[in-house]
C-alpha cells in the first residue's frame, strides 16, 4: 500500500502489526489470549482510525480523477 501511495512508508510497519493481529485472530482463534486482544485494542485502536483516514483520503483522490 505504501508503494501505491495509499499509506506513508513509515506507517507500513504499523500495518504489518495489524495484519499479524488479524492473522492471529483468524488462524489461531482457538488459543487466543483475551487479555492480549484487549490490550492490543486498547493501545492500537488509534492505528485503525489513522488507517481509515489514509484510505478515505486515497478514495477522495480517486473520485477527483
Amino acid at each position: 500500500m505504501a508503494e501505491a501511495g495509499i499509506i506513508p512508508e513509515d506507517f507500513e510497519s504499523v500495518m504489518a502489526s495489524m495484519i499479524g493481529f488479524r492473522d492471529l485472530l483468524i488462524h489461531d482463534y482457538a488459543s487466543i489470549n483475551l487479555e492480549l486482544v484487549y490490550e492490543f485494542l486498547q493501545t492500537k485502536i488509534s492505528d485503525f482510525e489513522i488507517f481509515s483516514r489514509y484510505i478515505a483520503k486515497w478514495l477522495e483522490g480517486l473520485s477527483r480523477h
